[in-house]
């Protein structure tokens, strides 16, 4: 349901629809199953600093964790359901959004909280820009909005592609990606202009997100198909995972990720595989994944 690699690329941690959270190392061996959760963990983000990990879970609560598998802290989330969780660069503020139509800031030293209100629907997404000045959520209202972090929206940019499921930033701040429920992609810039859509999957774009460099946008949708793009919307690739079955759910991708060497790209999706695709010498994913 949820997949991250930590920030040195030692480890991947994924999460699954029974509130497990599987800890692997870098050549795929298993180092640890956590159980701490009581519903499916939807999200996973290491820490700028790579030394503790947030999981956030539909059991409504967010939990921080050492490197070990010990609990440091559970937060009481969001009622019905916590979706989405993303620090900000200095590691000392949380963000998360959620079922009750919410998005809250986390100050984890100071232990305050600051709640935003504004969507209409589920929070399915949420980020902080590099510059950590602005807030930026994605829902099932249709709409990606943008908040100062007093809790002001500044800007609302509206979608007529149904549900905004994932929302990311590049790393340098000047544009916004979104993953749509008609399987397009939007583009927007800093200022918060449409650049370009792109009509990228055949079912629901469900992830999408900036390689570390920025130069490539990896989504996945519920297709079965994880495609890499470059920011002008040209294809670079398409990749494929196997079909496991005649069961059409089974073929949903539910989260991708780059390693932070920019060398491998994870999968997960609704047949709770963990699917790990190697750049080649010619800088493109190999056809069939290299560790599953």
């Amino acid at each position: 349901l949820s997949v991250a690699f930590s920030p040195d690329g030692k480890t991947l941690v994924a999460g699954d629809w029974y509130g497990n959270i599987l800890w692997w190392n870098s050549d795929g061996t298993l180092i640890n199953t956590t159980s701490e959760h009581r519903n499916a963990v939807g999200n996973l983000i290491f820490s700028p600093n790579g030394q503790t990990l947030a999981s956030g879970s539909w059991d409504n609560t967010i939990k921080l964790w050492n490197l070990d598998g010990t609990v440091i802290r559970t937060l009481d989330g969001h009622p019905s359901g916590t979706l989405a969780i993303a620090f900000s660069a200095d590691g000392q503020r949380l963000v998360s959004g959620g079922e009750d139509d919410l998005v809250r800031i986390w100050q984890l030293s100071a232990n305050f909280l600051t709640v935003l209100r504004g969507h209409r629907a589920s929070v399915w997404s949420v980020k902080l820009s590099p510059d950590g000045k602005t807030a930026i959520s994605s829902s099932s209202d249709g709409t990606i909005k943008r908040w100062n972090t007093n809790g002001q929206i500044w800007q609302t940019l509206p979608s007529s592609h149904g549900e905004v499921w994932t929302v990311d930033s590049s790393p340098d701040g000047q544009t916004i990606v979104a993953a749509n429920d008609d399987g397009s992609l939007t583009l927007w810039n800093r200022d918060g202009k449409l650049m370009r859509t792109v009509n990228a999957h055949s079912k629901t774009a469900f992830d999408v997100t900036f390689s570390p460099t920025g130069a490539e946008i990896a989504s996945v949708g519920w297709d079965g198909t994880i495609k890499l793009w470059h920011q002008d919307g040209r294809l670079i690739q398409s990749l494929e995972k196997s079909r496991q079955s005649k069961d059409r759910l089974s073929d949903r991708l539910n989260a991708v990720a780059f390693s932070p060497d920019n060398q491998w790209l994870a999968t997960v999706g609704q047949d709770e595989i963990i699917r790990l695709w190697h750049r080649n010498a010619s800088g493109q994913f190999t056809p069939q994944p290299q560790l599953k």
